[in-house]
């Protein structure tokens, strides 16, 4: 009995990625209630998009479900992100016109100098410092706002859509409402982020596949999803328990079992689950070695990061996508990558 049932589990989890879910709708301008052809509107953090038509009419097909962000902008306005759940259809968006003209959206600099030293903390703080890093460039900084106060919070805010170009992975992203915080051991970032694929020579294609896949493996989104299908282990994780991040994990600590890692997850609503961690999770990547310096690297090999989920628990997508990021706090190799190693949610490694 126990078997069918989590046979039943585990098929109710894989289900919301078994059929695409359509979001349509129309885009009007506020004031003038008239259509707005030719506006973007794109599925936050994928590369999922549409361009409305003449009538102003936009459809989407992903086989992402559940809540997601639409990014809705269009020359000449204001943009506008929108919750919702997908499949949903008869959506009416009504974007203002913008206050600000291009030009003006620049921020002023009363000390260059300074304001570069605080970029360059900028890029090696939100970029990383991994290799794929070496391959980012942002292309507008002019846009943002480095502020650093006498405590020691350094803080960054775009002023506009943040232009990015990782030549590593082969994506240009652009990041929306871009707020950025960091203590110098503890960072975090808000927004929202869409990706274009750049394009590419058929061996730079290959190239770029194959850094993706490395990015990918190992990382919390990968752990995340193989979690909810129930082969974490069978994909080359171990997952210890313990009571805070970076305590020296005991001989006597046991490696949770299979059973109890699936006890962890619950379905909530198709496409929504519920990861619950009472206090912190060792997880431990046996695939890949931690490419950072000896002095990083963990006892035992391999890839090794901690997970605390605020109050316990978390909602979460199939793909690992997590319904409020600010509820899950890595430390270890997840908390080292960094935009440079991000990917859609809606990536999928290619079949070999």
């Amino acid at each position: 009995m126990r078997i069918a049932l989590t046979c039943l589990i585990l098929l109710s989890l894989a289900l919301p990625r078994a059929h695409a879910q359509a979001a349509s709708g129309v885009v009007l301008d506020a004031e003038s209630g008239q259509p707005i052809p030719g506006a973007n509107v794109l599925l936050a953090g994928s590369q999922t998009g549409d361009a409305t038509d003449a009538d102003g009419r936009f459809a989407l097909v992903t086989p992402l479900a559940g809540s997601r962000t639409l990014v809705i902008s269009a020359v000449g306005y204001e943009t506008e992100t929108r919750p919702v759940v997908l499949p949903t259809d008869g959506l009416t968006v009504r974007l203002s016109p913008a206050t600000l003209s291009l030009g003006e959206a620049v921020v002023e600099r009363e000390q260059p100098r300074l304001w570069r030293q605080r970029l360059r903390r900028f890029e090696r703080e939100f970029i990383g410092t991994s290799r794929n890093a070496r391959g980012v460039r942002i292309l507008n900084p002019e846009v943002l706002d480095l502020r650093e106060s006498e405590g020691g919070l350094f803080m960054a805010e775009a002023e506009a859509t943040l232009e990015v170009e990782n030549a590593s992975l082969g994506y240009s992203l652009t990041l929306y409402g871009l707020r950025f915080t960091s203590t110098g051991d503890r960072w975090q970032w808000q927004g929202e982020v869409t990706f274009r694929e750049m394009e590419g020579t058929g061996r730079q294609r290959r190239r770029w596949e194959r850094a993706r896949e490395s990015a990918y493996n190992g990382s919390w989104p990968h752990f995340a999803a193989r979690l909810a299908s129930g082969d974490a282990y069978a994909a080359g994780y171990r997952v210890l328990p313990t009571s805070r991040p970076g305590t020296r994990i005991s001989i006597n600590t046991l490696t949770l079992s299979e059973d109890q890692l699936q006890d962890a997850i619950t379905v909530v609503d198709p496409g929504v689950l519920r990861l619950s961690v009472p206090a912190a999770w060792h997880v431990r990547y046996l695939r890949e070695e931690d490419p950072r310096s000896t002095a990083a690297r963990s006892r035992g090999g391999g890839q090794v990061s901690y997970l605390v989920l605020k109050g316990g628990d978390v909602s979460l997508t199939p793909s690992g996508q997590v319904l409020d990021p600010l509820d899950v706090v890595r430390y270890g190799y997840w908390d080292w990558e960094r935009v440079a190693d991000l990917l859609p949610t809606d990536y999928v490694p290619s079949a070999r």
